[in-house]
């Protein structure tokens, strides 16, 4: 399994302004800094995870490895499609 290298950037940079946009959002609507920072922290270690399975090693014919690195894609892109949708109705909102 070969993940696109063009891909994987233009993912990257749609979730890096996904989570620009929900810093800047959240830092606005609520007085307390917490849901910011707690956002923010969320997004670097999903950041370093993503980084972690993009490096792991992958032996021909480990079929262990692929299944770690398939539940592990699995998991971010579920945090990133509930973002996504929020992004989408919140901009829909403001308009």
């Amino acid at each position: 399994m070969r993940l696109p290298l063009l891909g994987m950037i233009v993912l990257l940079l749609i979730n890096l302004g996904t989570d620009i946009y929900l810093y800047y959002q959240l830092k606005k609507r609520f007085a307390s800094p917490l849901p910011s920072r707690i956002q923010l922290i969320s997004a670097v270690c999903l950041y370093v995870l993503l980084g972690v399975i993009v490096c792991l090693p992958r032996r021909s014919g480990s079929e262990d490895i692929l299944l770690t690195v398939m539940w592990t894609l699995f998991g971010y892109m579920t945090v990133y499609i509930a973002k996504y949708i929020f992004v989408i109705f919140d901009l829909i909102a403001s308009i």
